[in-house]
This record gives structure tokens, C-alpha cells and sequence, in this order.
């Protein structure tokens, strides 16, 4: 017996392929040419809304197999109807050498006079990172519009480098390790992490994602069920309040199941309070509103502006379905203000402000919107016809 299952979404005809770009780059801290993937969010070129927008990097680690997931992942849960999450460059790092790249080793160097402890990386993974840092980031924010908000995926044995990255690194302001090795080497990641935590802690958001063991059930059982409980413990008895982080034992997922749940969870922990609730944007002032997303934006050190598309649809609901022509009004202009470039929030409020019978700001909004795009027809429709009464 055949099983069909069909999908339907009155969304398809919105959706848009969105292919990723193959690049090379000479590495001088590794000394040879690594490959690395890069796709662009669906609004980075010619879109009539987010003009001039700078997105965050996400950099993928064993692009060979987390990139295509990745940059799916993130296109869903940041498209204009969503939003869950800002849009982002995705960038894929392929693998050479993964072993070497991917797994740290340290040393204990200890000062014959002063006897402080210091421990030192062997090159294999340090380097990596150093490349990822000095070079890659660089070279991605010299191509593209970015707003230094960063953040590292991985998976696995490079979950295990992300962890390192969130201990040892001030690049990202977030991680999301997905059923990280933190096994390796006796555990050298957690003990190095006790030792520079205890000192001073990043500030960044991690989320760690555990996943099933089929032959070793449970938790906190195993050699990889007691490395990822030993970071947990690390994490409660070392971070400041600078440091957000979650975890997620994910009982249903194996070791290649989890990746895709993982993202989804990850991303939403990273970013959360970027998607406004939807319930609380009519009863909140715009002051308040700014304020939330400013301490997002000062949280990443980057720029988040708020899901301008997502506001955009409130307010024309708010104006058009339940008749609240203020409301509307208050969200149409805090729109202009976060997306002054854009004609679409100036449209939207002129027509706000016309549903509410104020021909004069409604005339001054429409003008403000064809100065932005000339070509409107719309627009100069509506235009002559205020001149004229």
C-alpha cells in the first residue's frame, strides 16, 4: 500500500530558491587553501524593505554535511512572514583535515617564579581558530554587509571545537554545539574551561543539545552523557551574568538524527525576544518597544533592528481586520523609524492616517514614501488624488 502525504501552504508562491556560492581562500596561518560555502539571506539584494540592512554571520563548521541544513533552516525561521530570527549570511567551512582542525590538545605551563598556570593549545586547533578569526570573518565582513553579531555551529567533534571556541574565543556572541565530543582526551575541554571561566567569562549566549544513545540510554550516562554534564556543572559554577546558555537533552534523536531539531532549538535560544510577541505589540508603548530591541542589539554588540516585515503585516491587520486605526498607527511609524529607507513603512502609515480621515499626515507620508521610490504608481495615484479635493 502506497503512502502519500501532501503538503499544502498558500505561502509557496513566495518562496525562492536561494543557491550558495562556492569560494576558495589562501590560508597563511594554515598554509593551504581552504573552501568555504556562502549564502546570502532571501533579502540581501533588491528587496523593497530591508534597504541597506547588515545581517549577522552564522559560520557552519562540517559544511560537507551541516551547511545545506543549516542555511534551510535559517531561511524558514527568518522568512518576511515568520521572522522567528533575523536573516543571516551563512557561511560553510568544508573540511581538510578535520581531525587536526576540529580537536583540541592542551599543555600545562607553569612560571618557575610566580608559579601561575597557564595552558597552552597545541597549533592543530588553535590555528584553525586563529583562521577563522584573522582571515575568514575578515574577508566576509570586507565582501559583505555585516553587523559583527557572529555565530559558530557544530556538530559532533566540531561541537566540541565550538565549545572551545565559547571558552577560549571573543569573535561570537553565540554557539549552538550540537552533541559535542566533550569526551575527548579525558575531558580536557572542560578542564581547561574550569581553569579561564574561573577568571573571566564571555559574553555570549550557548545552547549545547544532547542526544540519545541508543546502546547507552540516558542523560547523563556514558562517557558523552558525563563530558557534556561535567561543561553543565562547569557552566553553573563559573559564568557571569554576561553568559546565557541552555541545554537540551533531545530523548527521541540519536547522534545523526539530532542536527535538525538542534538548529531550530538552537537558533530560537540565541535569538530569543527577537520575534516581538505578536500579543504584547498593541499593548506595549513605542519607547518600550525600542528599549527591548536596544538591549537585544547591546546583548550581540551588533545592530538588530526589529522583524520589520512581521510588524508591518500587525499593523495592516491591526488596520484593515480589527478596526484599531491608532494602534496601527503607532507601529506603522515606529517602522519608519527603524527602516527609514525603506517606502513601504511610509506607505502603510500615509494609509493609516487616511483610513482616519488626517488627509494632511497622510499626504506628508505619502510624499515621504515616493521620495523613496518614484517609480510608485500607487503612490502618485494617491498623491493627486489628496491634491485635488
Amino acid at each position: 500500500m502506497a503512502c502519500l502525504l501532501i503538503i499544502g501552504s498558500n505561502s509557496l508562491a513566495q518562496e525562492t530558491f536561494v543557491s550558495s556560492h562556492i569560494y576558495n581562500i589562501q590560508s597563511e596561518i594554515l598554509h593551504e587553501e581552504r573552501t568555504y560555502a556562502i549564502r546570502l539571506p532571501d533579502s540581501y539584494e533588491n528587496d523593497e524593505f530591508y534597504v541597506d540592512k547588515k545581517y549577522p554571520v552564522c559560520v557552519v563548521l562540517d559544511a560537507d554535511w551541516l551547511f545545506n541544513i543549516s542555511g534551510e533552516v535559517i531561511s524558514h525561521m527568518s522568512r518576511g512572514s515568520i521572522e522567528q530570527i533575523p536573516e543571516m549570511i551563512v557561511v560553510g567551512i568544508y573540511n581538510s583535515n578535520r581531525n587536526r582542525d576540529m580537536l583540541p590538545s592542551y599543555s600545562i605551563d607553569t612560571n618557575a617564579i610566580t608559579n601561575e598556570i597557564t595552558w597552552v593549545e597545541s597549533e592543530g586547533s588553535a590555528n584553525f581558530m586563529k583562521f577563522i578569526s584573522e582571515e575568514l570573518l575578515p574577508e566576509i565582513t570586507k565582501k559583505y554587509s555585516t553587523n559583527n553579531c557572529n555565530i559558530l555551529i557544530g556538530h559532533s567533534f566540531s561541537g566540541l571545537f565550538t565549545i572551545n571556541a565559547f571558552v577560549n574565543s571573543r569573535n561570537f556572541q553565540g554557539f549552538i554545539a550540537i552533541d559535542p565530543s566533550l569526551w575527548w582526551e579525558e575531558e580536557i575541554v572542560n578542564k581547561q574551561a574550569k581553569f579561564i571561566l574561573e577568571k573571566s567569562s564571555p559574553s555570549a549566549s550557548i545552547f549545547i543539545g544532547q542526544a540519545n544513545n541508543p546502546f547507552n540510554p540516558g542523560e547523563d550516562v556514558g562517557r558523552k552523557g558525563k563530558g557534556i554534564g561535567n561543561f553543565k556543572r562547569t557552566l553553573s559554577d563559573y559564568s557571569s551574568d554576561k553568559v546565557r546558555y541552555s541545554f537540551q537533552f533531545f530523548e527521541k534523536e540519536d547522534h545523526f538524527s539530532i542536527p535538525l531539531i538542534c538548529l531550530y532549538e538552537g537558533l530560537n535560544y540565541i535569538f530569543d525576544g527577537y520575534k516581538f510577541p505578536l500579543q504584547t505589540i498593541t499593548q506595549t508603548s513605542p519607547e518600550a518597544f525600542q528599549e527591548h530591541y536596544l538591549k537585544l542589539s547591546n546583548r550581540f554588540g551588533g545592530e538588530l533592528s526589529p522583524p520589520g516585515k512581521l510588524l508591518d503585516q500587525v499593523g495592516n491587520f491591526l488596520l484593515n481586520s480589527e478596526q484599531e486605526t491608532e494602534k496601527a498607527i503607532a507601529i506603522f511609524t515606529l517602522n519608519t523609524e527603524f527602516y527609514p529607507n525603506s517606502y513601504i513603512p511610509f506607505q502603510s502609515l500615509a494609509e493609516a492616517y487616511l483610513q482616519n480621515n488626517d488627509t494632511a499626515q497622510a499626504l506628508k507620508y505619502y510624499k515621504n514614501a515616493l521620495a523613496l521610490n518614484p517609480r510608485n504608481e500607487s503612490v502618485k495615484q494617491a498623491i493627486e488624488n489628496l491634491q485635488g479635493k
